[in-house]
């Protein structure tokens, strides 16, 4: 989690603060003061004649939470907010680029048809065992609003060049690492604490592991990383990490967050 990384950079460089790139190039290109845009320009679906148009029906699918793919069904969460005032919630495959190519409309089609199939029970519920994983990424759509938000523990290199194509009027934003706020909405657990922290340990197992080979050394640092992870898995969640978005800007950690309601064990 990169509040986690956030933490553990903030305690090997006493006195400074660590802001995670939370979309990528974008993030530190525009805290450089770069223009990403002149740099990046994929537009993710373009037509044989070169025009920008939005995925047809049975390709805006792959959101779907009917589809999946080699490795299982995607564990991603999405979440529509309708102009009724229903929230209408799934996991699926929440890929940016996949959305933003669908459309306002298209997605608007996939919630109601996610809606009806929940209903008949065709389609498996939050905590089915076929999501083997917690979300690492969650989107939220609010047709009332004509808003798009996302969270990630992963930068999303999110080249939505063309999301102001097919989004017509809507505002899109990231949230970083924010799944409580996604879980606040939809009632519904993203993480896990102390998993997300024995990951993390593993993660660093390895590149310790991984150095030794190299340089035949531990690195500088290791003991005092691990007692911090130590220390966190045995104390609360952390709140989101800090984090600078595509405009360049530091977005600290919102105050307002419950943590403990939406961690589990």
């Amino acid at each position: 989690m990169p509040r986690v990384i956030n933490a553990l950079i903030e305690q090997t460089w006493p006195g400074w603060t660590a802001v995670w790139s939370a979309e990528q190039t974008c993030s530190t290109q525009a805290a450089a003061g770069v223009d990403d845009t002149a740099v990046f320009m994929h537009p993710s679906v373009i037509r044989d004649d070169g025009s920008l148009a939005p995925l047809e029906e049975e390709e805006a699918a792959m959101a779907s939470p009917w589809m999946h793919d080699s490795y299982g069904y995607r564990s991603d969460a999405v979440s529509c907010r309708m102009e009724d005032g229903r929230t209408i919630a799934w996991r699926g495959d929440a890929d940016l680029d996949s959305i933003s190519a669908i459309g306002p409309d298209g997605m608007h089609t996939l919630a109601e048809q996610v809606a009806k199939h929940a209903t008949a029970g065709e389609i498996p519920d939050w905590d089915d065992a076929s999501y083997t994983d917690h979300p690492d990424l969650g989107v939220h759509l609010d047709f009332a609003n004509r808003s798009v938000r996302w969270w990630s523990i992963m930068g999303t290199d999110c080249l939505l060049t063309d999301f102001s194509c097919l989004w017509p009027g809507w505002h899109e934003e990231s949230c970083g690492d924010n799944a409580e706020w996604h879980a606040q909405i939809i009632g519904r657990n993203m993480r896990s604490w102390k998993s997300d922290i024995r990951k993390t340990k593993e993660f660093f197992t390895l590149l310790v592991n991984e150095h030794r080979q190299l340089h035949f050394n531990r690195p500088a640092f290791t003991d005092l990383v691990f007692t911090t992870l130590e220390k966190l898995e045995d104390g609360k969640p952390l709140p989101p990490a800090r984090f600078v978005n595509r405009h360049g800007e530091i977005i600290e950690p919102p105050g307002n967050v419950s943590l403990a309601k939406f961690y589990t064990p």
